[in-house]
C-alpha cells in the first residue's frame, strides 16, 4: 500500500527509544514515553497560500529525521506497523543521527 499525505502533513515513522540505558539499568515499559523522533517515511506536496493560492513548499523531505511532541499528529497502523501523520507545523526540529557507539 502506497500512502501520500495530503498538503502539509507528513507520515512519520516512530524511532523507538532503547530499552536499557547506558548506565544500563532496564526501563519498564510502564515508565518508557512515547518515541518522539522519527523518520520522515512520505511528505505532502506543501500547504496552499490562503491569499495567492500558491504551493508552500515542504521544508523536510523524505528520509528526514525529525521531532515531535508527545502527542502530536495521528497514530495510524499501516500493514502492521505503526506511524505518525502530522502536519509541517507540528515539527519541532529536524537532526542528524550520532553513530551508536
Amino acid at each position: 500500500m502506497t500512502i501520500r499525505p495530503m498538503n502539509d502533513r507528513l507520515l512519520i515513522q516512530p524511532l523507538e527509544e532503547p530499552d536499557v540505558l547506558p548506565s544500563g539499568l532496564v526501563v519498564p515499559e510502564a515508565a518508557q514515553r512515547k518515541p518522539q523522533k522519527g523518520i520522515v517515511v512520505a511528505a505532502g506536496p506543501g500547504a496552499i497560500a490562503t491569499k495567492t493560492g500558491a504551493r508552500i513548499p515542504m521544508s523536510v523531505d523524505e528520509g528526514d529525521y525529525v521531532l515531535f511532541g508527545k502527542h502530536a499528529g495521528e497514530e495510524v497502523s499501516i500493514g502492521g506497523e505503526v506511524f505518525r501523520i502530522l502536519r509541517e507545523g507540528e515539527l519541532l526540529g529536524t537532526f542528524v543521527p550520532q553513530p551508536a557507539g
